[in-house]
């Protein structure tokens, strides 16, 4: 049996309703069996000598394109963009002084004694303050493109995009964000200085003697402030700052007996120095150090199988970074 006359026809496709041309006709046995396994052609028994032979045209989906606008949920790090360092440096000093005379003549006897205390306080206590901006992520308006292709590695990817939108898509970065640990150190330090000074005279029809005595001393009570600070995973740019700060302050008494035939006397300084220190007192930046300020990066990319002469269904969401 010769071919039959062939028809011409078209079909809308799936959900996409994609058009889908194709040719029709009955063809005897010895016609399909050249074609049986060709690609795209569906092949339906009618009776025992003749077939039904539809063959598709593959469509050129290269054009086809969807897009709309919406919103999604995006989690973008927050940015440490300051890092300070400060140090509480304080204390006080106090002076003291004592002056005490003497004399002794004939049968009389004097002492004399004279003494006295002073204290000094000093603090070293360091702060470190970040300055970290909050990026809000909810809500941030997208844009989704759909289209059919059959690539899908990255740079395929972003220069489907980019053609399409006629502007260069980025991939999206990758935000090796950062957390730290500081131990900063400080003191507080009280200083006690004392001083003492004691003399005797006699005096008598058979002679004379004297005696002196005199003390000095310092004492130091020095107490700790340790604290460990940590800072939240962070992008950030790199920092440096000074590590160490320190107070010193001063006390002091001074003791004088004067007179005849007893003088003498002396005096103490008693500091109290307090220093503190952060550690470490350098960062190096992130990768990358802080949010792109403008561009078009592909947030997100899936693909499904479109069921149709080997084309996937792809979805792209862009997002832009300007918008924030």
């Amino acid at each position: 049996m010769s071919e039959s006359t062939q028809r011409v026809g078209q079909m809308m496709w799936g959900i996409h309703q994609l058009i889908i041309p194709f040719t029709e006709q009955e063809m005897d046995l010895t016609l399909v069996q050249a074609v049986l396994g060709d690609a795209h052609t569906e092949i339906t028994p009618l009776d025992r000598q003749q077939d039904r032979v539809k063959i598709y045209t593959k469509p050129n989906l290269d054009s086809y394109w969807l897009s709309f606008d919406s919103t999604a949920d995006i989690p973008l790090p927050n940015v440490m963009t300051a890092l300070t360092a400060t140090y509480e440096n304080g204390g006080g000093d106090t002076n003291y002084t004592e002056t005490g005379s003497d004399s002794a003549s004939g049968s009389y006897h004097v002492g004399v004694s004279v003494s006295g205390q002073c204290q000094a306080s000093a603090f070293s206590i360091p702060k470190l303050v970040p300055t970290i901006t909050e990026t809000w992520s909810s809500n941030l308006p997208v844009k989704h493109y759909f289209y059919f292709g059959s690539a899908f590695d990255i740079a395929t990817v972003l220069s489907k995009l980019s053609t399409q939108l006629a502007t260069t898509v980025n991939a999206w970065p990758v935000f090796h964000t950062a957390t730290h640990k500081f131990t900063l150190f400080g003191t507080r330090v009280n200083a006690t200085g004392r001083a003492s000074c004691q003399g005797t005279a006699y005096s008598h029809t058979t002679g004379a003697s004297a005696s002196f005595t005199q003390g000095l001393g310092e004492g130091l009570d020095i107490s700790p402030v340790i604290e460990v600070m940590q800072i939240p995973s962070t992008l950030h740019g790199s920092f440096s700052f000074t590590g160490t700060g320190s107070s010193s302050h001063n006390a002091v008494a001074a003791i004088t007996i004067s007179g005849s035939p007893i003088s003498g006397g002396g005096g103490g300084t008693a500091t109290a120095a307090a220093t503190s220190s952060i550690t470490p007192n350098t960062l190096a930046a992130t990768t990358p150090s802080a949010l792109p300020v403008s561009g078009l990066y592909l947030y997100k990319f899936d693909i499904e199988p479109a069921e149709i002469f080997g084309y996937f269904y792809a979805h792209a969401i862009v997002f832009d970074f300007s918008v924030l």
